[in-house]
């Protein structure tokens, strides 16, 4: 019942989200930046305490895939970047 309730907490924050950030190294940080990392930890931890299996995706290794090839052209390309603009390239991979 908390995770529901949690979950549609989050899906109003996509339309309100936008309207509020936190000022962060130049730009924000977006009210969903904070509130779906933690849904999804709490979904994952749920998942392995009940021994429930996670939902099987086709999608799933080319989505592993491009996260990898994304973070290793962060990691090539990024050095050459000052700390601001760093820190905004990691929080769209993050996102």
């Amino acid at each position: 019942m908390f995770l529901r309730g949690f979950f549609w907490f989050c899906c109003l924050g996509l339309v309100w989200g936008l309207l509020f950030r936190i000022p962060f190294a130049g730009g924000g940080i977006l009210w969903t930046d904070i509130f779906v990392p933690i849904f999804a930890g709490i979904w994952a931890v749920g998942k392995v305490i009940r021994r429930e299996n996670f939902p099987k995706n086709s999608f799933f290794w080319a989505g592993v895939g491009f996260l990898g090839v994304a973070f290793l052209s962060f990691l090539w390309n990024g050095w050459d970047l000052d700390w601001k603009s760093r820190a905004v390239g990691f929080s769209h991979w993050v996102r």
